[in-house]
């Protein structure tokens, strides 16, 4: 896996690309934002679209609190409580933290 660059105030060029994105930013406004050209986001965006057509769709149900987290901490990300939940959960497979997020250590 490669370094993880942050950039932008974000972890990651790839979570600038796909944040500015749903922010409604252009592509030429996210390159000049990130420092990249604007084929580079075109390359990062249609990556992440790429993933998202792979990913079984679905729907989780929360607890009422657990949504409300949810949807407070997408909201401080200028997110959609979905569009925060597919970042959260690919962020966390592609860092491989599922053993630190479940404190779980393969145990078992």
């Amino acid at each position: 896996m490669g370094a993880v660059i942050p950039i932008a105030g974000f972890e990651s060029v790839t979570q600038a690309v796909q944040v500015l994105s749903e922010q409604g930013h252009s592509r030429p406004e996210i390159a000049k934002i990130i420092g990249r050209d604007d084929t580079y986001v075109t390359a990062v965006l249609h990556r992440l679209k790429r993933i998202d057509d792979a990913t079984p769709t679905g729907q989780i149900r929360y607890r009422n609190a657990d949504r409300d987290t949810l949807g407070a901490e997408a909201g401080k990300r200028g997110l959609s409580a979905r569009n925060f939940e597919r970042l959260l959960v690919r962020t966390v497979l592609r860092e491989g933290l599922v053993n630190a997020v479940l404190d779980d250590d393969e145990q078992g």
